[in-house]
């Protein structure tokens, strides 16, 4: 099997210290929060989790959240931190590997552009 590139390898460890971006995906949450309605019984994905800002934000209205996303350094960042919810972290594609679990919600932030189709 061929090793998939990390195209994050080298933005990973300062992620979350940009304030534009930390800004926007505080907002994307409060967008989130004020359309859905979470409960502590759910299971929900973040679907190109990367270092878990938005997951972090939405963590303390569910249960757990699976966090998907293909970048082992993302994820390493993500792994590290304390988050208000169990969290599951899914190291895969979806766009070429398939999951068999079923969600109450997925959520998902700055995803589209990785994504080719």
């Amino acid at each position: 099997m061929q090793q998939k590139k990390d195209w994050f390898v080298e933005k990973a460890d300062d992620y979350d210290t940009k304030k534009h971006r930390t800004q926007n995906v505080k907002n994307i949450a409060k967008g989130i929060l004020n359309e859905v309605s979470f409960s502590k019984h759910m299971n929900i994905m973040d679907y190109v989790s990367g270092t878990g800002l938005l997951l972090s934000e939405i963590a303390p209205y569910v249960g757990k959240i699976t966090a998907v996303d293909i970048s082992p350094s993302m994820n390493a960042i993500l792994k590290a931190k304390s988050v208000e919810c169990e969290v599951e972290l899914l190291e895969m594609d979806l766009t070429t590997e398939k999951i068999d679990q079923k969600f109450d919600a997925i959520i998902s932030s700055m995803t589209l552009h990785n994504i080719k189709d």
